[in-house]
């Protein structure tokens, strides 16, 4: 793994798992959807 050099970077690589996190991977406890489409539910 390696670590982000600056501040922005970091605030970057995190917004880009949390928007991967929240779109595309499905959660078994959300009837194995993804939070944005039980959200929508």
């Amino acid at each position: 793994m390696e670590w982000p050099d600056t501040l922005k970077e970091a605030q970057e690589v995190i917004e880009s798992w949390r928007d991967e996190y929240n779109s595309i991977l499905s959660h078994s406890a959300l009837e194995n959807h993804t939070p944005d489409q039980f959200a929508d539910c």
